[in-house]
């Protein structure tokens, strides 16, 4: 089977640049070099199948206004290039993405088999099985701005995702490659929990958390009920529910459901509503005649601004119920 690349073209493994970009992260490539081709060994590895068995984080070990140039050495210059399939860093104080590799990249090295909830990393293969990520800052004191984590979590949580990887996928270098490596390390301006001094390895459990939240977002919460002036003065028209529009301008209180309408307005109930409310409409000065689409259930929002007088309302018990 074909091997996974991450330029767009693997069915199911959209590119990484339209990842990051759809997560609102700000990505450039290198002028003159083609990431969308390139790979270890010669250009030619992509991800084995399924895709890749997960994501690893590292640090540059170079600094935070290093981000540039390290984007130029990763892809170009390093000797083992391309070094990791993104980079990442402070460029004008601002966090960006460059891109460096769509196939399996050089720069998780050596390491034990690991599991993943793709399958098995075997012994050593790392940098055929992991994608991975450079992060530019030296790991041994320089303070991770906010907006640098900020980043991180969100495109890591796009590019987890996209790649049908959980959030424990992400793992440390160090996690990976044991006591040869730190990263990453150093302290953060975002209360992360994850630093551990200045040098030594992050706890990888807060950041995973963080990214584990980033890829399923909590909804917003739902809009508080309806008051009667609001009932009063913005008429709801919903598919299928002509008992709330033919009773809902009259009595200022919400009627249960068809049941209840036919026993308050007979058989006929949204015939009979709907001439009484075009009468009680037409009545109340500065309204005049009513058009004939208001009362159409296909109708989505019909706003009357206007609070019906008392006298109008006519004398119905109904029981109030949400909507």
């Amino acid at each position: 089977m074909a091997e996974v690349w991450l330029n767009g073209r693997s069915p199911g493994f959209p590119s990484l640049k339209a990842v990051l970009q759809a997560a609102g992260q700000t990505v450039v490539e290198l002028a003159g070099y083609d990431w969308s081709v390139n790979s270890r060994q010669s250009d030619t590895q992509g991800f084995p199948q399924p895709g890749p068995y997960g994501w690893v984080y590292h640090h540059t070990a170079s600094c935070l206004a290093c981000a540039a140039n390290d984007h130029r050495y990763l892809c170009l210059t390093h000797q083992y290039r391309p070094v990791s399939n993104v980079c990442l860093g402070m460029r004008g104080g601002k966090a960006v993405w460059g891109l460096v590799a769509a196939g399996a990249a050089n720069t998780n090295g050596a390491g034990p088999a690991r599991r993943t909830s793709v399958g098995l990393v075997p012994t050593d293969q790392g940098n055929h099985f992991l994608g991975a990520t450079e992060i530019s800052i030296n790991g041994i004191g320089e303070v991770w701005p906010r907006a640098l984590t900020d980043a991180a979590i969100v495109g890591h949580a796009a590019i987890l995702k996209a790649y049908h990887l959980l959030a424990t996928d992400l793992i440390s270098h160090h996690e990976y490659a044991g006591p040869r490596k730190s990263d990453p390390a150093g302290p953060t301006e975002a209360p992360l929990g994850v630093s551990t001094g200045n040098s030594t390895p992050w706890r990888m459990d807060p950041l995973r958390a963080a990214v584990a939240r980033a890829m399923t977002p909590t909804p917003p919460p739902p809009p508080p009920p309806p008051t009667e002036d609001d009932m009063a003065k913005h008429y709801l028209a919903t598919d299928g529910n002509l008992a709330l529009q033919a009773s809902d301008l009259i009595t200022k209180r919400w009627v249960r459901d068809e049941v209840e309408a036919k026993a308050l307005f007979g058989a006929d109930y949204s015939q009979t509503a709907t001439k009484l409310s075009r009468e009680i409409l037409e009545r109340i000065p500065n309204v005049g005649p009513v058009a004939d689409g208001w009362t159409d259930h296909r109708t989505a929002v019909v706003p009357v601004e206007l609070a019906i007088p008392d006298e109008f309302a006519l004398d119905l018990t109904v029981r109030r119920c949400p909507a």
